[in-house]
Formats: structure tokens, sequence, C-alpha cells
């Protein structure tokens, strides 16, 4: 990746207006590259060709110098500027703005009508004239607005890469859709607290089968990535391996498999792992790993937790091992009213008629508190009420 003082360097933005006034193109412009991560935000709307890339640009450019050039009217005491307003308005009006002793403001105005307002094929010294101002005095303000759009551009781009990643790592995780718990929400934003300030980040979930471990395991990661600065997630689920045991090796080589780190033949896994690790610290980088249904690999965590030291560990398992060193949460079975709302939300996911409380009550005897079982029962019992109708 390039450094962002390279892609928005201002030879390049003041090329990139000069085509936006002449209606040329731009070659190898780094650039593009600023607006090319703003637009992947949008798939919807994701438009191939080097002409479509230069539009997406031109257009990004328009919009910021439109909307910075009216945040300096407003804060000066003017009207938003009107895009469509007549030339011998468009005279009058850069008298009025010509009163002004605010840069940003005469020289927004200057680059507004000169590269957004093309059609009226306004000269530099036509501007200047109506402006009322000192040629060279309004040569520096429009130095001082280069250099303040590209501040500006930058914090632009750096906000969409942000973005960006937040969405990868989101699709990184499994994509279910989660029900809003009162009692889950107090558990995520406790495990929140402790993971963004205890050393080691480490946090074990544990319970009997059904109790929403993996649930909470992905709702605390989606919350992470929300509000931390995370760079990097793995989420490995350990329910698809074999009921053998796993050795620190072996989860260390599904860990790398997970995050996309290359294990040639001849390496071992965990000390690829480790400069893996080492270079996240390094670059002051924090990661996400979930061990989600650890139950086979349950001995060999505590030692694969001193390698992922440096990052944020959650694991979910049926039970606590006595070697653990981390933070431990045992997941209660869910009550009361808290199943009644799992219950509803099942029933708008499915767009099942909502259940009978006498048809809840039964499901949580039968139940027992078993998310797993009660999500089982309730579907069997709606499908039948859907059916008789």
């Amino acid at each position: 990746m390039q450094p962002l003082t390279d892609l928005l360097d201002l030879k390049y933005l003041q090329q990139a207006c000069k085509a936006l006034r002449y209606k040329t193109s731009l070659s190898n412009s780094p650039l593009l590259n600023a607006a090319m991560v703003t637009q992947q935000l949008h798939p919807t709307q994701l438009t191939l060709g080097a002409s479509a890339r230069h539009r997406i640009l031109l257009d990004l450019l328009v919009d910021t110098l439109t909307q910075q050039l009216n945040k300096m009217r407003v804060a000066n005491g003017y009207e938003p500027v009107k895009v469509n307003l007549p030339l011998p308005e468009v005279e009058t009006e850069l008298a009025i703005i010509g009163n002004a002793t605010n840069r940003l403001l005469l020289g927004y105005s200057m680059l507004f009508y000169r590269y957004v307002r093309m059609e009226l094929d306004l000269r530099v010294e036509d501007i200047t004239l109506w402006l009322g101002q000192d040629d060279r005095f309004l040569r520096r303000c429009v130095t001082v607005t280069w250099k303040h759009l590209q501040h500006i551009l930058v914090g632009l781009e750096m906000a969409a890469r942000q973005q960006k990643r937040q969405l990868d790592h989101q699709f990184a995780l499994p994509q279910q859709q989660l029900v809003s718990l009162d009692a889950q929400f107090q558990v995520v934003r406790s495990a929140v607290r402790h993971l963004t300030t205890a050393y080691p980040a480490t946090l074990l979930l544990h319970g009997p089968a059904g109790r929403g471990k993996s649930a909470l395991a992905l709702q605390l990661s989606k919350t992470l990535i929300e509000e931390a600065d995370i760079a990097d997630v793995a989420w490995v689920n350990l329910h698809e391996q074999s009921d053998h045991l796993l050795s620190s090796a072996t989860l260390a080589g599904l860990i790398c498999h997970t995050l996309g780190i290359r294990v040639h033949h001849n390496e071992k896994a965990l000390p690829v792992l480790l400069e893996y690790v080492q270079g996240m610290m390094l670059r002051q980088e924090q990661f996400i790993v979930v061990l989600d249904g650890a139950d086979v690999g349950h001995e060999a965590i505590p030692s694969l937790a001193d390698v992922l030291s440096h990052g944020i560990l959650v694991v979910t398992s049926r039970r606590c091992s006595a070697t653990w060193r981390g933070a431990e949460r045992y997941c209660p079975a869910m009550e009361g009213d808290e199943l009644d709302d799992f219950a509803k939300f099942l029933d708008h996911q499915h767009g099942w008629k909502p259940s009978y409380p006498e048809t809840r009550a039964i499901i949580r005897e039968m139940a027992g508190g078993n998310l797993s079982e009660f999500k089982s029962i309730h579907h069997l019992l709606a499908h039948i009420q859907h059916e008789v109708g």
C-alpha cells in the first residue's frame, strides 16, 4: 500500500482538478486509489473500467470542494452556494465574498468557480477581478486551500479504509442473525471492557452444550470490531474437527490457514504463528482469534494462549481447564422472559405466527434452558402450527 502522502500528493490533486475542468482523463494517478476504496464500500454501485474510475474520482472532488466551500460560507455568515447561479449573479456573488478575510473561503471560492462550475468558462483573471483581491494574496489563499483539501481527502480515505477493513472482518465471522437479549448484552459489555484493558486479553466461555457460547463469542467479536481498532480476525471452527485431541501445533496450523498465513511443507506452524504475532506487536496492531468448540484441543490451548498473548483470544468450550490462566465466564441456562424473547425472535426470523404463551411454556419445560434444544423444539411446533393454520 502506498503512503497517504503519495496517494494524495498536491500535484495529483491539481492534475485531477484540471481533468475535471477540461474533461480529460487521468493516467495512472495514485489519487484514484482513494476514490476506489470508497467505491468498494458500495458493491451495488461498483463500475469497472478506467473511464468509470476517473468519473468516480472527479465526483468525489466535486462533492468535497462543494461541501468545504459551503462549510466555509456558513462559518463566515453566508448562505450555502447556489450551484446553478447564472453568470451575472456569480459576479455579484464573488464581489460580496471578496469582502471576507478568510483565506480558505476565498481559496475554495476560486477552486469552485474554476473547477466545479467549469461550464461558466471563467478565467483566473476574471475570478480575481470579481473578488476584488490582490493577485498575489489570492494565490497564497489558493495554496493554503490546496493543502487543506489534501488534508480533508486524506481523512476521507483513512475513514473509508477503516470502514472497509471493518466490513472485511465482519465477513470473516460466521454469517448468522443474532438475537439481542439483555443478559447477553451485559456479558458482552463486561467482556469488551476486560479484553480491551487486560493483559493477556483472553476469555474462556464455558458451559454445557446449547447455552449460546458460540453466539456470545460472535456478538463479542462483532462488538470488538466495531469499537476497537482491529487489524485481523480469525474464527476457527473446531466443531468440525475430529474427536481426537488436537496439539498446539495443529491448532496453530488452523489459525494460520484462517488468517491466510502460508506455512511451507518444511516449516512448523507454531514458529510461523509466533512470527506473525511479533510482527503485529511491532506494528502495534491488534488481532482477534476465536477458537469455537475447543473441546478437542482443550489441553493445548493454554500453551497456545502464551503465543497469542499480544492479541485477543476468545475460546468456547463445554468445560473449563484447570490450566487456563485467563479470564473465564460460565454460560448459565436461559430462563423466563429471555426465553420468551428468544421465541419471539425465532417467530419473526422464520415468518411464523407468534407462538402462544402456553406453547412457549411447554418448550421451556422440554428444553430445560438449552438454547439449541429450545430452537429445535420451537421450530418443530411452529412448523406444525403453520401447517395446521
